[in-house]
């Protein structure tokens, strides 16, 4: 498989394979339950290869490689599973036109990152897709044991491909799951997570002859991760926009509200329509804008300061709408609902020191019509501080009359730092690159918590490179870091027979 001339102006040359194999997957994007593409990728170039390749009930792939080098007189005595999910979260800036069921993602190299145009990159976890395919490229004289190769699907939208992962299906006895974002550190433990969907029917009053109508909307927020980024409190664009909401004439009615993309992102952009009864009230409400885009410039998060509040007329305009006793009485109660940390962990010891126990991400808002919708996504190490925030969250709906649907959560995944997986991992690195790698827990989900459930024999850790600003348009992989990675993975695999599994 050679570069391409795009590959070669747009992309790493090294490592060869995996750069190659990441461009491929950003050929065809790959949102939650549209991962056919990059499945039917893997396939096939799995069976060019040799490999066998099976399939689950849910389209999980599996691809096994027979052992390698010193490895093969150990066969099947020693298998190690490589797991990373296929999805990717798919976000873009409003200016951006793209359509991610079809069109490719376009990337560029910016210093020591690559990044894409004004979209998600999907290097969550394109990376570690694409190093279990270089895996694939290795020559035969490579050290490497059997290897089961797992590609999960639908882990963005609640880790589904592991939770309906085949029973039985894995013969490994250790599992490296490469969707850590850090390089330098290694995973070990994770929060388990939980969705909640609320929606509720309105009442719509008609909307008086003469009302003006007008479009605000707040945009360019930094968003981010609602999990790993969750501490760092940025801004989140529902309760900005609602803070403006309340201040409303009320005269006026709202008639749309739109924020928010997936449970998994904190919110960057909001538009909401309103329809107010004359120029007078006009002017009120653009110096409110004025108040709060100067209030916010100052009092915001820094990295969020760059936002845009805009104020036009609207497109269109509907008969009916929400009066203030209908839109004041939504709001109020969402300027109640929780966001964001809400505690930390203060008994961990050192290793988990100032680590967020449970956090709340209100992750969508829609009124259109008479339809409220509000999606939110919660993450606690304990089931204690989880259940707390669901009957939090239960009294939220009883106060505005919703219906609530609770997702199927998944289990975290509980730190242990003295592991066997944990003492080889830790002499590689050193071995490698001198120094310590940080071993570590995150406030997110990784499938090691499933698969561990689901296989509790496994010796698991989570590795990776350096990404930032996963699950918004500013995501970007470091490049040396994905050298460093891949490194870091071939000499854990070349010597893993030294890990003491009983």
């Amino acid at each position: 498989m050679n570069f391409t001339k795009e590959i070669t102006e747009k992309f790493p040359k090294s490592p060869f394979h995996l750069w190659n194999h990441f461009f491929q997957l950003a050929q065809f994007p790959r949102p939650s339950t549209h991962e056919e593409k990059v499945s039917e990728y893997i396939e096939k170039y799995a069976k060019s290869k040799g490999h066998q390749v099976e399939r689950d009930e849910v389209g999980n792939v599996l691809v096994r490689m027979a052992a390698k080098g010193k490895f093969k007189k150990l066969g099947e005595n020693l298998v190690v599973a490589i797991q990373n999910h296929t999805d990717m979260v798919t976000d873009a800036r409003p200016s951006k036109q793209i359509d991610f069921q079809k069109d490719p993602i376009t990337c560029f190299v910016d210093h020591d990152w690559l990044r894409a145009h004004d979209t998600t990159l999907g290097a969550d976890n394109g990376i570690g897709c694409a190093a279990a395919l270089a895996l694939m490229d290795l020559d035969e004289n490579v050290d490497l044991p059997s290897l089961e190769l797992l590609f999960t699907i639908d882990e963005e939208r609640g880790l589904n491909g592991a939770k309906g992962l085949k029973s039985g299906w894995l013969k490994s006895k250790i599992l490296l799951n490469l969707d850590t974002e850090e390089w330098g550190t290694a995973t070990v433990g994770c929060t388990g997570g939980l969705d909640l969907e609320f929606d509720s029917k309105l009442k719509l009053t008609k909307i008086p002859v003469g009302y003006q109508y007008y479009q605000i909307s707040i945009s360019h927020l930094c968003g981010g991760h609602s999990g790993i980024d969750i501490h760092l409190q940025r801004s989140n664009s529902i309760q900005l926009l609602s803070q403006l909401i309340l201040e409303l004439p009320e005269s006026s009615f709202l008639t749309e509200f739109k924020a928010g993309k997936a449970h998994n992102i904190i919110p960057r952009d909001a538009t909401c329509v309103i329809a107010v009864k004359s120029d007078s009230e006009k002017r009120a409400i653009e110096q409110q804008l004025e108040k709060w885009t100067s209030t916010w410039r100052k009092h915001i998060n820094k990295e969020d300061q760059n936002f845009e509040l805009k104020w036009e007329v609207a497109a269109s305009k509907v008969e009916s709408g929400l009066a203030a006793s209908e839109w004041m009485h939504i709001f109020s109660a969402l300027n109640l609902f929780p966001h964001g940390p809400l505690s930390f962990i203060k008994d961990g010891g050192e290793k988990l020191k100032d680590l967020v126990q449970a956090s709340c991400n209100l992750a969508k808002l829609i009124i259109k019509g008479d339809q409220l919708y509000i999606q939110s996504s919660l993450r606690s190490f304990r089931n204690y501080e989880r259940d707390l925030l669901v009957a939090k969250l239960n009294s939220f709906a009883r106060v505005l009359n919703l219906n609530v649907r609770e997702g199927v959560g998944y289990p975290g995944w509980t730190p242990e730092f003295e592991s066997e997986i944990i003492k080889y991992t830790k002499n590689i690195f050193h071995e490698n690159f001198g120094g310590e790698i940080e071993i570590i827990a995150i406030h997110a989900g990784l499938e090691c918590g499933l698969l561990l459930d689901k296989y509790p024999e496994l010796k698991a850790i989570s590795v990776g490179p350096t990404i930032r600003g996963a699950h918004s348009p500013d995501e970007r992989v470091h490049i040396p870091s994905v050298t460093d990675f891949w490194k870091l993975l071939l000499s854990m695999l070349k010597d893993i027979d030294q890990v003491k599994l009983n």
